[in-house]
């Protein structure tokens, strides 16, 4: 890789928006012309991309019937022009841009700068003609939505409301808004107003909002604060008598409000569950909490009592107090894993009946409700839940696959390799778009990118990802997977990034050349200059420190952070210390993997001295981590799809050590 397109990639990295490297002249791709009167028009295209940026629409209109007739970023400079002067007397020439440009990543652009200017102005109306009267993500929860998703689709609601077309589902949507701890963004502070206005904030939801707030264990004093002073009274005086012991509530005995009494005691319960558990019937005892109160509060126990090292005493107490029916999704989760960790084979299947149709046809779930029935003796109903688990592309999937001796489902659907790329395909408007875009190392080159990614047929699209590998930017072809979903397009979604380097480090270590892939994908997408928030640097993400360590260990001369984003450098300090673990877990990719997302010592940790037996499946679902849980089940997955796509071979997901190990 140059250092340009090193150092573009590198900027790209802090920004949320994808960003692609063009490659250079030398290296550029045969369905580029670089030739004298394609760089002129390039040129020309600059200098009217800056009279655009300046408003100067005749200048633009020049260029477009003179040097520029028939370009195909025509559509850019539209669009540069309308960004521009986003006004009234521009309404109508964005709306016809919107409803005909025939790029739907740039429409969506456009929207999203006259839209809030619209609602502004209380032009809701014409919110809704911009969207095309329906919601820009149909019926999408909140949680579903990135923050300019969120904000695109709060605008919408915002519109209906206002006109009175919102109906249930913008009350619905606006009252999960209101409700989640971590707030909203600014551009949903509209829809939350109108949503207000018109008295859809009830008292319970305020109160509801109020105690979220309050007893979390996170630190939420200055919203549960600003909360408390949204209440009405008598609720408004328990919260702020609540509030006076937020950094204390163990003293929660000295308020004088049953209600301030009840909120303070689940904050203690959430912060010490031990304690609150044994101080539960003297709490009773004196402040008389109604069934709400103590369902809460019991809830709120049985939450931290249900954690990794969580024992038969503690399950049995969460059993007598909760019933299933009341525990809901995120604690009977909790539960269903520990009853996993104990075998408690006849509890597993109404543990995830309890969690709905949806999530019990989730591969885990099935999985694990199959070997339930297999061991209450329902042998039949067992293995064609293990099938059904096998159909999934997914650690459980495959380790359902394996326990039942059938071949994993890969179905990939790349374009073979060999295959010569259409011209008809390549002519595409939106590839010819992105290419005349790549080829000036243009930004904008993301959006179009996205606009094949999403919007492309599916032709267009494999075609797309194809000419990016053969081109040398595999980080295209990952990106344009993610963005359209196109989960079955293995080559593409992992490809063999610095094979020889790769391969080379592999024979170096011991350490199998799929396993090393397994860890790059998922630590950094095969992105050789990306910095995480927490500092770790390049392919296999080495953090600085651990760079040291093995440099000093090993005799090497340390670089410095910049010498981490040397693909090189980066993979044999990270085979290295990949051998490092697996030597210290016996060659356990599971505890190494799990090791080299959360640290060795967790990883040893996490095995139970129980005396008990825990197989790897039971080990995996009861890491207490989300993101070592998943974590851990992405690498041996994408494990064994490097190892096909490098072999042809099928592979269990688990060796045989793995499965077997006592953990």
């Amino acid at each position: 890789m140059s250092l340009k397109a090193a150092l573009l990639l590198s900027a790209c990295a802090l920004s949320l928006q994808p960003c692609f490297a063009a490659q250079s002249a030398e290296g550029a791709s045969p369905y580029i012309s670089y030739d004298a009167a394609a760089q002129a028009r390039r040129d020309a295209y600059k200098a009217a991309k800056d009279a655009a940026f300046a408003g100067d629409a005749a200048a633009v209109e020049k260029y477009q019937q003179g040097a520029l007739k028939g370009y195909p970023l025509n559509i850019y400079l539209d669009y540069y022009l309308l960004r521009a002067n986003v006004s009234n007397a521009n309404y109508r020439k964005a709306l016809r841009f919107v409803q005909g440009s025939g790029d739907q990543e740039l429409s969506l652009l456009l929207s999203d700068a006259y839209t809030p200017v619209l609602a502004s102005e209380g032009r809701y109306r014409q919110v809704r003609e911009m969207y095309g009267f329906k919601a820009p993500y149909g019926m999408s929860e909140p949680a579903d939505l990135k923050k300019n998703e969120k904000e695109r689709q709060c605008r919408w609601y915002e519109a209906e409301l206002s006109t009175g077309n919102g109906g249930s589902r913008a009350v619905s949507f606006a009252s999960e808004l209101y409700a989640s701890k971590d707030g909203y963004p600014d551009g949903c502070s509209g829809l939350i107003a109108v949503w207000s206005g018109k008295g859809y904030l009830s008292k319970a939801a305020a109160s509801r909002r109020f105690a979220s707030l309050y007893t979390s264990r996170r630190d939420y004093s200055g919203s549960a604060q600003s909360a408390a002073g949204a209440l009405s009274e008598p609720y408004q005086q328990a919260a702020f008598e609540a509030m006076s012991v937020y950094d204390t509530p163990e003293k929660y005995d000295t308020l004088s409000s049953p209600e301030a009494a009840a909120l303070a005691f689940r904050r203690y319960a959430a912060k010490n569950p031990n304690d609150a558990r044994a101080a539960l019937e003297a709490f009773e005892a004196k402040y008389h909490p109604d069934a709400v109160q103590r369902r809460e509060i019991v809830r709120t126990i049985a939450y931290g009592l249900l954690g990794r090292t969580s024992g038969k005493a503690e399950l049995k107490w969460v059993d007598d107090n909760l019933p299933i029916d009341a525990m809901g999704a995120d604690l009977t989760e909790k539960r269903l894993r520990r009853a996993v960790w104990f075998r408690e084979w006849k509890k597993i299947p109404e543990l995830i009946d309890a969690l709905g149709e949806s999530a019990s046809e989730e591969a885990n779930w099935r999985y694990w409700k199959g070997r339930a029935l297999l061991n209450t003796g329902k042998k039949q109903e067992g293995r064609e839940l293990l099938r059904l688990a096998a159909n999934d592309r997914s650690f459980f999937g495959f380790l359902a696959a394996q326990t039942l001796g059938i071949h994993p489902r890969y179905n990939n659907s790349s374009l073979k390799r060999t295959t010569p790329l259409s011209p008809q395909v390549l002519s595409a408007p939106a590839l010819q778009r992105f290419f005349e875009l790549y080829a000036m190392e243009d930004p904008a080159q993301a959006i179009e990118w996205r606009e094949i990614a999403r919007h492309a047929d599916e032709t267009t699209a494999l075609t797309a990802c194809e000419w990016a590998l053969r081109s040398g930017n595999d980080q295209l072809a990952i990106q344009a997977v993610a963005q359209g979903k196109r989960w079955d397009a293995l080559d593409y979604r992992f490809p063999l990034s610095f094979i020889n380097l790769y391969r080379a480090h592999a024979q170096k270590t011991g350490v199998k050349l799929a396993y090393l892939y397994g860890i790059s994908r998922q630590e950094s997408m095969l992105n050789p200059v990306v910095r995480s928030p927490a500092g770790a640097v390049g392919l296999m993400q080495l953090m600085p420190g651990t760079a040291q360590v093995l440099s000093r260990k090993n005799g090497w001369r340390y670089g410095g952070v910049a010498s981490l984003k040397d693909p090189d450098t980066n993979i044999r300090y990270g085979s290295t210390y990949l051998k490092q673990l697996l030597g210290q877990f016996g060659g356990n990719r599971i505890l190494a993997s799990a090791g080299y997302n959360a640290g060795p010592g967790r990883a040893q940790a996490w095995i139970s001295h129980d005396g008990g037996y825990h197989d790897a499946a039971m080990y995996v679902e009861n890491i207490p981590f989300d993101e070592t849980r998943g974590y851990v089940q992405r690498v041996l997955l994408y494990t064994a799809i490097y190892e096909k796509l490098l072999t042809g071979r099928d592979v269990p997901v688990l060796t045989d050590y793995e499965r077997d190990f006592r953990y």
